[in-house]
């Protein structure tokens, strides 16, 4: 709360200060009315406005600690001493001061309408003059306006000053003063209140005064008079009520100042639009930022080598460390007692006759927990919300929240006593209670193990993919994580395991892991350009395809070995290899002579029964003059090639496919119309060819606009302002179009066409401004070189995506623009689109240390290149950048 106060009165403070100095003598009185009167609200607000920021943890980085293993029970005899009482001295003193000034506001408010209905009164078109008996200044409340009764008889009450009252009463200014006082009575300890509620009021006075002059009142007769009615001999032993407005004789001078001021619109929007900075420097200095962290699945990788048998090295330190800091800090973590007890169900009996046993966890087992309802009288005291903390199902509520429930509707609940020393400012009640409903109650505990599965269950195939895709050989993480999936699936019922379809993983070896993870692939060659992928007929055009639908459906392929004819097209040979390379698989072995089937190979069991069944089919079919799948007989013939002699002779004989029935011809196609010429009444003219169309593809992005010297400095008397206007007009110009070149090769904004026609405008003006100069014997930059072929510009740009780790999407699309425009005879001497994007995501799987070591190698290339004034990186730093990334991926 003091610190709200704090940062109010601070925001307040600056808006006074504002006020004081740019707005309080300029004649601009209703937007100062308004100014000051938004002041206070906004300082109000500003404290209370919270800007939530989102960030990601990993779930190892947040640890909910366990109660420490060793409890003692004893009663503790709670000692009382002074500082404990100054909140409620404090609370005492504010207490009292609300209390003296609601009273004296009160006493005025009363004195007023004791006025009003105790006088003689006259209504005047919209206003009542109160005429009083005492010798008054005049003063305004509402539509009231209290005069001096024999003044006002005797018409010794000017007109102005009427005018002055009737202001004050038309504009309402009564209200400003009641929402002043009523702040005051509860911020009374603030002393900035004071000095804003004297603005305001000499405001009004600024107000009434310019609604007098602009009767056409004469300025210095309006002051004279206003000098006359300060007289000590006009109104001696005068009192003004405060809550009505009055004339403040102290301040006269200030207002003649202002009378004779007179804002223009250019001051006036100046100084209006330097509150807007002065606001959102206010915002952004006292409003509060809330952090809240979002868990994101993250999975770490050891990198030592497992033993044969129980846990690794790694795993036996680890464990080792966390006894320690057990018994150092008699505390627990959870996720480390997890770890831990993983770790130890995975050692031999010879390990864990070596270390001590893990501590048994000191909270029960949640699943087991029994519902537990409150009685109506404890549940109707927990209403009282200086004494308990209400949070239903795990959100904190307001304790009024429970008039909408009953004691019935929550199935469980905990209690906890807070002690003063662990006490907060949002939560300073001694007792916290957590309610559970039915749903809440099934989420929190019933399934809670079910949850911790699941998730877990997750975390455990993520890993276990990630672990067949890397090059990894260590799995002791995946192994730690089965043993928790074991144990989290030995803790749940039989009911629950029906009810929420539980599935226990299989376990998988690691030979196994490491033989999904190690895909090979084979393609044959043919003297005829046919290709056998895996045993799989597949076209040239669709193989990368093909090869990609095998990369994903377990993981990626390690390597290709292709085999040939001898007389097998050179052409397939060379588009085989390309699209391999394309796809970023790095080992491929060609053998270029024929291949042999080794003598040893036979089909299997299954595949022979699978030949015997399709010889038998075919058999039929010719025999009927059935029709024959072109698959069919593919497969056929291909499981034929698979058995050896001896299976050949046991199995039902190749049937005879020269018998098959040849296709039916195709049919005829329609005869062609005849075209029966129709004269026409009045020929047309035949239409002009359409010009052809350019080829958007082989266009080049124009150059930026060349840099020139601006024609200034200590011989700037040399210059004539013929150059000078043609340096202005190339300089405004050139700077467009190098925001457009650059808009187009960034974002696609613009068309090749608009750039060119502005590249020709303004190398124009540059040719223009280049005469001048050289007549001038001025230092002219030359035209800049044209612009770069696209095999250039695509060589360099490929290197910048490959090694350099920002706006790689944008990039590679645009590769794969200019790599349309390079000519096919060039582009086998660049690495192609495809191939990048491969080799990126190859990038994207480093793991988190990986990703910081590039990070910080980058980070010193740039700072060298910064220093060297260079904007390019070197060959050599270049070459840097690769070896490293080489390393980590074949790592």
């Amino acid at each position: 709360m003091f610190l709200l106060i704090l940062k109010s009165s601070a925001c307040l403070a600056v808006f006074i200060l504002f006020y004081k100095l740019f707005l309080e003598k300029e004649s601009v009185h209703h937007f100062k009315r308004f100014y000051l009167l938004g002041a206070l609200l906004v300082s109000m607000v500003i404290p209370f406005i919270t800007f939530t920021e989102y960030i990601q943890v990993e779930p190892g980085q947040e640890f909910m600690p366990f109660q420490p293993l060793a409890f003692t029970y004893a009663v503790v005899e709670k000692n009382t001493t002074w500082q404990e009482y100054i909140p409620y001295i404090l609370w005492s003193i504010y207490a009292l001061g609300v209390i003296i000034f609601s009273i004296r506001f009160l006493k005025n408010l009363f004195q007023l309408f004791q006025k009003i209905k105790t006088n003689p009164k006259f209504k005047n078109q919209n206003f009542i003059n109160v005429l009083l008996v005492d010798l008054i200044h005049p003063h305004t409340f509402f539509n009231y306006i209290f005069l001096n009764k024999n003044k006002y008889e005797h018409n010794r009450i000017p007109n102005e000053v009427l005018w002055h009252e009737q202001t004050h009463a038309k504009q309402k200014h009564a209200l400003d003063i009641l929402f002043l006082e009523i702040l005051h009575i509860i911020f009374w300890f603030n002393p900035l209140l004071y000095f804003i509620k004297k603005d305001i009021k000499l405001n009004h006075e600024f107000l009434a005064d310019q609604a007098v002059l602009k009767q056409g009142v004469d300025t210095k007769n309006y002051q004279q008079l206003l000098l006359a009615c300060s007289s000590p001999d006009d109104y001696r032993d005068a009192r003004t009520n405060q809550l009505a407005n009055a004339i403040n004789y102290s301040l006269i001078k200030k207002r003649f100042t202002v009378m004779k001021t007179q804002t223009s619109k250019k001051v006036f929007w100046l100084k209006g639009l330097l509150i807007l900075p002065i606001l959102a420097m206010l915002i952004y200095g006292f409003s509060e930022k809330e952090i809240v962290e979002k868990e994101m699945a993250s999975f770490k990788y050891s990198t030592t080598q497992e033993t044969e048998k129980g846990a690794t090295t790694a795993m036996m330190n680890e464990y080792k460390a966390f006894i320690e800091e057990v018994e150092k800090t008699n505390t627990i973590w959870a996720p480390k007692l997890n770890r831990a007890i993983a770790i130890y169900d995975l050692m031999t009996e010879a390990q864990r006759a070596t270390v001590k046993k893990y501590p048994e966890s000191p909270l029960a087992n949640l699943a087991t927990i029994k519902p537990k309802t409150p009685t109506e009288t404890l549940f109707n005291s927990w209403k009282n919300k200086t004494e308990f903390a209400i949070w239903i199902d795990s959100k904190h509520v307001p304790n009024e929240t429970l008039n909408n429930y009953k004691a019935s509707d929550f199935k469980y609940y905990t209690r906890s006593f807070v002690y003063n020393n662990a006490r907060s400012e949002k939560f300073p009640q001694p007792y916290q209670n957590h309610l559970y409903t039915k749903k809440g109650f099934e989420a929190s505990y019933l399934k809670r193990n079910v949850n911790n599965y699941k998730s877990l269950k997750n975390d455990y195939l993520k890993a276990k993919k990630e672990f067949i895709n890397s090059g990894k050989k260590d799995d002791s993480e995946l192994r730690i994580l089965k043993v928790r999936l074991d144990k989290l699936y030995n803790l749940l019922s039989k009911e629950n395991i029906e009810k929420y379809n539980v599935k226990l993983i299989s376990s998988t070896n690691k030979l196994e892991l490491q033989q999904k993870r190690d895909k090979h692939v084979l393609i044959l060659i043919n003297k005829k350009g046919q290709l056998l992928v895996n045993d799989n007929l597949c076209k040239i055009k669709n193989l990368k395809n093909h090869l990609k639908k095998l990369s994903t459906e377990e993981s990626e392929i390690s390597s290709v070995d292709i085999k040939t004819d001898t007389d097998a097209p050179k052409e397939i040979i060379n588009k085989v290899i390309k699209t391999l390379r394309e796809l970023g698989i790095l080992k491929v072995n060609l053998n270029k002579d024929t291949y042999e089937k080794p003598t040893q190979q036979k089909a299997t069991p299954k595949e022979v029964a699978e030949y015997n069944k399709l010889a038998k089919h075919m058999s039929k079919q010719i025999k009927n003059k059935g029709s024959i799948k072109l698959k069919q007989v593919k497969r056929l013939k291909h499981l034929y090639s698979l058995m050896s002699n001896n299976q050949k002779e046991q199995a039902e004989p190749f049937p005879d496919l020269s018998l098959v029935p040849p296709p039916p011809p195709p049919a005829p196609k329609p005869a062609k119309a005849e075209l029966v010429e129709v004269p026409a009444k009045s020929p047309k003219a035949p239409k002009a060819p359409k010009p052809p169309k350019t080829d958007k593809t082989k266009e080049v992005v124009p150059p930026p606009p060349p840099p020139v010297i601006k024609p200034s400095g200590e011989n700037n008397s040399n210059h004539s302002e013929e150059l000078q206007k043609a340096w202005k007009a190339f300089k405004t110009e050139g700077d467009t179009y190098g925001e457009a070149v650059q808009n187009y090769s960034t974002n696609k904004k613009g068309t090749l066409s608009a750039l060119n026609k502005k590249y020709k405008e303004v190398m124009k003006l540059y040719k223009a401004y280049h005469d001048i100069a050289k007549n001038e014997n001025q230092n002219a930059v030359p035209p800049p070189p044209p612009p770069m072929d696209p095999f250039s510009t695509y060589s360099s740009l490929a290197q910048r995506t490959k090694y350099i780790p920002v706006n790689r999407e944008n990039n590679l699309q645009r590769l794969r623009v200019l790599y349309d425009k390079i000519s096919d005879s060039k582009k086998n001497k660049v690495e192609s689109p495809d191939s990048i994007g491969n080799y990126i995501k190859q990038l994207n799987s480093l793991t988190a240390e990986q990703t910081k070591k590039v990070t910080k190698l980058l980070n010193n290339i740039n700072k060298k290149a910064k220093s060297e004034g260079r904007k390019f990186y070197s060959t050599e730093e270049y070459k840097m950048l690769e070896d490293l990334y080489a390393s980590m991926i074949s790592n």
